[in-house]
């Protein structure tokens, strides 16, 4: 078994312009699931995996509304915050309509061979190394 702290990122769009993360979070909720489903077959076409995240809060739409600390005061990023929670139960089983499956993290990371895991520069602050 892995120990110490991991860094797993959610998985980005590779787009001729830019890169849109789409597997998780605010991002999965905002983005049509036309979209997201186009960008999922664009991944699995070369059999990449879609690592997702999803907080709670992402799924908990009947959460008490309350203007979120660390986002300065902005209406517009807690109006976000609270934005097609509802939906997004109904959008991840669409997802898994698609064939997808769900794995926990850990057996991801233990499906990467070790040679494959990057080992990034330690973190001053906490004199950790964050692998993915």
């Amino acid at each position: 078994m892995i120990s110490g702290v991991m860094e797993i990122p959610v998985t980005v769009s590779e787009l001729p312009l830019f890169r849109v993360p789409y597997a998780g979070e605010i991002h999965s909720r905002i983005i049509p699931f036309f979209f997201i489903r186009l960008l999922l077959r664009q991944n699995f076409n070369k059999h990449k995996p879609v690592v997702s995240y999803l907080h709670p809060y992402d799924i908990d739409y009947a959460q008490e509304r309350f203007m979120h600390p660390g986002i300065n005061e902005s209406r517009i990023f807690n109006w976000l915050m609270y934005l097609n929670r509802k939906k997004m139960l109904v959008k991840v089983d669409r997802v898994l309509d698609l064939g997808c499956s769900i794995l926990p993290y850990s057996q991801y990371i233990e499906s990467i061979p070790a040679e494959n895991r990057i080992e990034l520069v330690s973190l001053k602050e906490c004199g950790k190394h964050f692998l993915y």
